[in-house]
């Protein structure tokens, strides 16, 4: 990608970028539009709320972070910390990194992971049981 300069670029301007998955969004949207939208349909009998927040789109439910559309790709999904270890033997998945340290009870699941609604919606299902646990 070549730089843009600064001088040709006018407010409001929607610059393409692309995630760490290659997925293409606009700067002014900080997440893939399209994982969140599926992720809102598939979470739309549980009532969600959602707020921005770590560069991304979180789905709360029952007032706890379950899942987020990760503005660095993916999905960060919330799960029951004795789960992590085996969660991430699987491929696209690692634990999430926040300010060089892991997050107990949150992973990493690459976009490639949740291509399918069936994918995505065990992921969700995991989010929202482990945000219910967490008290």
């Amino acid at each position: 990608v070549l730089p843009v300069s600064r001088a040709r670029i006018r407010p409001g301007s929607v610059l393409p970028v692309n995630d760490l998955d290659g997925a293409r969004y606009s700067r002014l949207v900080a997440y893939n539009e399209e994982l969140a939208d599926r992720m809102r349909a598939l979470l739309d009998d549980r009532d969600p709320v959602e707020k921005k927040m770590f560069g991304g789109l979180a789905f709360l439910v029952g007032g706890k972070m379950a899942i987020v559309a990760s503005g660095q790709g993916g999905a960060m999904v919330r799960v029951d910390p004795e789960e992590s270890d085996r969660l991430c033997e699987g491929a696209g998945v690692e634990p999430m990194i926040m300010k060089g340290q892991p997050m107990k009870g949150w992973l990493r699941v690459r976009t490639d992971q949740l291509e399918e609604d069936r994918e995505l919606q065990a992921w969700i299902d995991r989010g929202v049981k482990a945000a219910a646990a967490a008290g």
